[in-house]
């Protein structure tokens, strides 16, 4: 596909950095497969780890699954939340979070509403932000938002309080040289939110060409840029007749992200979407390359497993990865042991930490 257009409040994928002067080490990984009942491929978007109880959540549209619970070691299912029940009915709702306890949460950003549910999916309380957004997530009792198509100013990022109400907004969009209004900026440069509680920091890496942002907020609610990176910016243009734009030639960027208190870990895709049919679609979406960055912004290191991903996510203490890949048309779920390569990893002398900001 050489022109993709990006219809509103649709999330692709996300963007990249590297350390000057360091050669990158590279860690190979070999996946072991997990029992997946055999499935079309037609889900899409977050997946999140549950890892005392050993399971995934996922979005399966296949089935009308807003919330799909997914126990990898013993291939079971549970429908937590179909399309079409509860407050709203979910209309726009998908998958933004999960807590160490098992609750999770949704986003609604043309509704902006966070919607928060216990482990076994019953609702517990809904946030009413005061913003529209594209995509949002906690930031401990906090909640840090990209892209409000409602606004006109400059600015990529919200910070919201616990009960929606907006704090500040920051972060200026790229500077494209693309005569368009700010409402097509959060267009063109959405991606993936991910956050620190432990060092109250949250990563957007964006999923169409290769940039990305590292912020800090820090007492009194102040937003620091701690690392910025600006490789490669897009072409577009506002599309006729829809709220989208319309992409020159590019390169896909960061196709997924999932971070723990220690790294960042960031599918990076780098290639130029090609062909018309779906299953051309999907092979754009799935790369081999993970990309291990720090909170400080430095690329530590890049993962290369031995079959290309379409999404993943990490336990707490680095020492598993769960991916889901395309089995000849199959989802399946995988697992990578990643503890001893993070050991390695963090053993390994590091550039003196300071901020990376390359815009």
């Amino acid at each position: 596909m050489n022109r993709l257009t990006a219809i509103c409040l649709m999330i692709l994928l996300t963007g990249a950095c590297s350390r000057p002067g360091a050669e990158i080490p590279e860690y190979r990984l070999n996946a072991s497969p997990l029992p997946l009942s055999d499935r079309t491929i037609n889900m899409y978007g977050r997946l999140l780890l549950n890892e005392s109880e050993e399971y995934v959540l996922i979005t399966d549209p296949a089935e009308g699954a807003i919330v799909k619970q997914i126990f990898y070691r013993t291939d079971s299912t549970k429908i937590l939340i179909r399309k079409g029940r509860g407050p709203n009915e979910y209309t726009n709702a998908r998958l933004s979070g999960i807590e160490s306890n098992g609750d999770f949460y949704l986003m609604s950003g043309a509704l902006r509403k966070i919607y928060h549910h216990a482990q076994e999916g019953a609702p517990t309380r809904h946030v009413d932000m005061e913003t529209f957004f594209a995509s949002a997530i906690e930031l401990g009792d906090q909640y840090i938002s990209y892209g409000d198509f409602s606004v006109s100013d400059n600015t990529m990022y919200t910070l919201s309080d616990a009960s929606g109400r907006t704090i500040c907004r920051f972060g200026a969009y790229p500077d494209d040289g693309v005569p368009a209004d700010f409402a097509y900026k959060a267009m063109a440069y959405q991606g993936w939110l991910v956050a620190n509680n432990a060092r109250s920091r949250f990563a957007f890496l964006i999923s169409r060409g290769e940039a990305f942002d590292i912020y800090e907020i820090q007492n009194d609610s102040i937003p620091v840029r701690i690392a910025s990176s600006r490789k490669e910016l897009l072409s577009y243009r506002p599309a006729e007749g829809v709220i989208g734009v319309d992409y020159d030639e590019h390169k896909m960027g960061y196709l997924d992200a999932d971070a723990s208190d220690r790294f960042i870990y960031a599918l990076y895709s780098g290639k130029k979407p090609a062909g018309e049919t779906l299953t051309d679609f999907y092979k754009n979406l799935q790369s081999n390359v993970i990309r291990l960055y720090d909170w400080d912004g430095n690329l530590r290191a890049n993962l290369i497993t031995d079959i290309e991903l379409l999404n993943l996510c990490v336990c707490a203490d680095d020492s598993l990865l769960i991916a889901l890949y395309d089995d000849k048309g199959v989802f399946r779920l995988c697992t990578f042991d990643i503890g001893e390569v993070i050991r390695q990893i963090t053993a390994e002398p590091n550039n003196p930490k300071r901020s990376k900001i390359d815009d």
